[in-house]
C-alpha cells in the first residue's frame, strides 16, 4: 500500500535506458549532418509514399560520400590507421566518445511543462508554418545502420535481457515486466512498512517507534527514505522514555554517516530517492538543514519566558549557539553547503540569536561592572550584528529566488544594538520615571519558527512599549552617579 524504502536499483533497466538514450542521440547527430534537418533538433521521419525522389538522394548520398573520401585522405596523411570496413564508410570515430549523460541531453531538447504552462500564442501575426521534414527510405536505413554501429560496442557489455529488449524497442514493440517472486523477506519489509504508516496516521507512537526500529535494522533499506517519520515519532516519544534519543541526535547521525560527496545520477540511482532528499556533491539534503533548523530554534529563549531569563540559562544557550556556528563555519567551507543560501541564511540568524543574548546582559542586573568588561561585550555584540549583515548578504547573492524579510531582520539588529546605549543613558536622566521589571516582559522576542514579521504596526508597538532608555535603578560603570542611592541594585534572578 505504501512504497518500500528499499536502496535496490535495477541494473539491466538503467543500462537500458542509457543505450536507447544513446541511439536517440546518433540518429539525431548523424540526421544533422546529412543536412536533413537545418535546427537537427527532430527525428528523421520516412515519407509516406512509395515514390522516392531518386535526385535528391543520391545528390545527398553523393556529397556524404565525398565528406568520407575526404576525411579518409585526412586521416591517412596524418598517419592514422584506415580502415576498409563499414566502420570507416560510415564516418566511426576510433576513439571512444567521453562519457555522457544523453538522457540529460535528450531532454534538455524539449520544453518543459513547468515551462510552457498557460502559456498561450494568440497573436496571429506570429503564426508560422509546421516544419516537416522528410527523409527517404534509404537515408533512414542507412541512419538505422549507421546508430547500430554506434552503439554495438556499448551492446556487446550489456546483458541478453538487455540486447533482446532494445531490438524490441527498437522494432515497435513492448517488452512486458518479468514478475519476480516475493521472498518472505520482502514480505516482511512489505507489512512492517503498512503498520508504520498505518501506526503514525493513527498516532499511535508507541506502536509506530518499534517498527520503524526494527524497519530501520532490516537489510536493503535506505533510511534516508524515512527519515521524516523518524524525527516525527522521536519528537512525540520526547520526555516518555529517557533511554530513548532525541531527533537531534537522530539527525546529527545521518549528517556524520551520510556522505555529502556522492556524485548523484538519476539514471543509475532511478529507484532511489530524489537528490533533494539525499544529498550529493551539488544539493544540500533536507535532514541536514532540518537539523540546523532544530538547533537553532533550541537555542532561542521561549517567548512565554519575556525578555528576562536566567543566568544558567543563557549560558546554555550561549555554548549552544557557539557550537552551531563552529560546525556552520567549517560547512560553508565546502560544496554543496558553501552555495546554499538557505544554510547562510542559517548562518546569519545563528549570529542574530547569539547578539541577542549577549545584548540581553545590558538589561539585566549580571551586565560586567568593569569599563573594561562591559567594552569586550559590547565589542562582542557588534561584531555579531555585523556578522549576520554580511552573512545575509551572501545569502541573497547566491540565490535571486530565495527571499527573507531582510528590512525586518535589520531592524531587530538595530534593536538589538540599542540595549548597549542605554544604561549610559540612564544614568543622565535622573527625571525618567522608574520601571518595573514587567514592563521588559511586553516587548516581544525573537521568534525564529516564523522569521520577524515584516509588519510596521508590529514594530511601532514594540517601540511603544519598550523604552529603550529607562531601567529600573541607576548601574555604575565607574563613575559617579546623579543619584545618591547607590546601594540598590536591580535584583537578580
Amino acid at each position: 500500500m505504501f512504497e518500500v524504502p528499499l536502496a535496490k536499483t535495477d541494473k539491466n533497466s538503467s543500462c537500458m535506458r542509457k543505450v536507447k538514450y544513446h541511439y536517440v542521440d546518433v540518429l539525431r547527430r548523424k540526421h544533422a549532418e546529412m543536412g536533413s534537418a537545418a535546427c537537427g533538433n527532430g527525428l528523421p521521419t520516412p515519407e509516406c509514399s512509395a515514390a522516392e525522389d531518386e535526385d535528391n538522394g543520391s545528390t545527398v548520398s553523393g556529397d556524404s560520400a565525398r565528406a568520407r573520401r575526404r576525411k579518409r585522405r585526412i586521416r591517412s596523411v596524418l598517419g592514422l590507421a584506415c580502415s576498409d570496413s563499414d566502420y570507416s564508410d560510415y564516418d566511426v570515430d576510433e576513439d571512444e566518445e567521453e562519457d555522457q549523460n544523453y538522457e540529460r541531453v535528450y531532454h534538455s531538447m524539449h520544453e518543459k511543462p513547468q515551462e510552457t504552462f498557460e502559456v498561450w500564442a494568440t497573436d496571429k501575426r506570429k503564426l508560422q508554418p509546421i516544419n516537416k521534414n522528410f527523409v527517404t527510405f534509404a537515408e533512414c536505413h542507412d541512419l538505422e545502420r549507421y546508430a547500430q554501429r554506434r552503439i554495438e560496442p556499448h551492446l556487446a557489455r550489456a546483458s541478453k535481457t538487455v540486447r533482446c529488449s532494445f531490438d524490441a524497442i527498437k522494432s515497435g514493440q513492448e517488452v512486458i515486466p518479468v514478475r519476480n517472486n516475493t521472498s518472505h523477506h520482502m514480505a516482511h519489509v512489505h507489512r512492517l512498512n503498512d503498520l508504520l504508516h498505518v501506526a503514525v496516521l493513527e498516532r499511535q507512537w508507541k506502536f509506530a517507534y518499534r517498527c520503524f526500529c526494527v524497519l530501520i535494522r532490516l537489510p536493503d533499506i535506505d533510511i534516508r527514505s524515512i527519515w521524516g517519520l523518524g524525527v516525527r515519532i522521536l519528537h512525540e516519544m520526547a520526555g516518555s522514555d529517557p533511554q530513548i534519543g532525541t531527533s537531534q541526535q537522530f539527525l546529527e547521525w545521518l549528517s556524520s554517516v551520510y556522505s555529502r560527496k556522492s556524485n548523484y545520477n538519476q539514471t543509475i540511482n532511478h529507484k532511489l530517492d530524489p537528490v533533494f532528499r539525499l544529498g550529493s556533491r551539488t544539493h544540500t539534503a533536507k535532514f541536514v538543514t532540518t537539523w540546523l533548523w532544530e538547533i537553532l530554534l533550541d537555542t532561542c529563549p521561549n517567548e512565554t519566558e519575556g525578555a528576562f531569563i536566567g543566568a544558567q540559562e543563557m549560558k546554555a544557550n550561549e555554548r549552544k549557539s557557539n557550537y552551531l556556528i563552529e560546525k556552520l563555519s567549517e560547512m560553508v567551507l565546502v560544496p554543496p553547503y558553501m552555495d546554499d543560501p538557505e544554510i547562510w541564511f542559517i548562518y546569519a540568524l545563528c549570529h542574530l540569536v547569539q547578539a541577542d543574548l549577549l545584548s540581553r546582559q545590558f538589561l539585566q542586573d549580571y551586565v560586567p561592572t568593569n569599563t573594561s568588561h562591559r567594552n569586550i561585550a559590547s565589542n562582542q555584540v557588534v561584531q555579531h550584528i555585523t556578522h549576520a549583515k554580511n552573512y545575509l548578504s551572501v545569502s541573497a547573492s547566491k540565490d535571486k529566488n530565495f527571499t527573507f524579510p531582510e528590512k525586518a531582520i535589520l531592524h531587530q539588529l538595530s534593536v538589538f544594538e540599542s540595549r548597549l546605549y542605554r544604561s549610559d543613558h540612564s544614568s543622565t536622566s535622573t527625571n525618567s520615571p522608574a520601571l518595573k521589571p514587567d514592563a521588559f516582559l511586553e516587548s516581544k522576542v525573537l521568534d525564529t519558527l516564523d522569521p520577524l514579521d515584516a509588519d510596521a504596526s508590529a514594530f511601532e508597538e514594540e517601540q511603544l512599549h519598550y523604552r529603550p532608555f529607562e531601567t529600573m535603578e541607576t548601574i555604575h560603570f565607574g563613575q559617579t552617579s546623579d543619584s545618591g542611592d547607590t546601594s540598590d541594585g536591580i535584583e537578580s534572578f
